[in-house]
């Protein structure tokens, strides 16, 4: 099996890609090695929208809730979500400022986030960063 060439990421082509899932229909991909642009386009609408019933992290609960979501949507592999839900809750927001720190895009939340708990890609670290924004 021949392994697919990336593209290097440019703001342009990040721009291309949103623009991608935001004109996408609502209807399911053809074959698996379409990219799945409905599958997100929605999973980041259906975040969205909890984030707005739930904006802050300030119970171990709504924590959680956001945590297995994310886990379930982009398909993450954390098998123990409730340990980093609780990690987040007791470690990273010790302080009572994660939500201010989200606000400002603290770049060492996300390592206090994944330290200790197997989230090793930067494309986990990325999704578990919109679970604020």
């Amino acid at each position: 099996m021949e392994k697919e060439e990336l593209e290097t990421p440019s703001m342009e082509l990040i721009k291309e890609k949103l623009k991608r899932v935001r004109e996408s229909s609502d209807k399911p991909r053809k074959t698996s090695k379409e990219v799945n642009y409905p599958a997100i386009k929605n999973a980041e609408n259906a975040l969205k929208k909890l984030i707005e019933k739930f904006p802050k992290h300030e119970s171990l609960d709504e924590i959680y809730l956001k945590v297995t979501t994310i886990n379930s949507l982009y398909s993450t592999n954390i098998y123990d979500t409730y340990k980093i839900a609780y990690h987040i809750f007791k470690k990273v927001n010790e302080d009572g400022k994660i939500d201010l720190r989200l606000k400002e895009g603290d770049p060492n939340l996300i390592k206090q986030i994944a330290s200790g708990h197997g989230i090793s890609s930067q494309e986990k670290k990325e999704k578990f960063l919109f679970l604020c924004n």
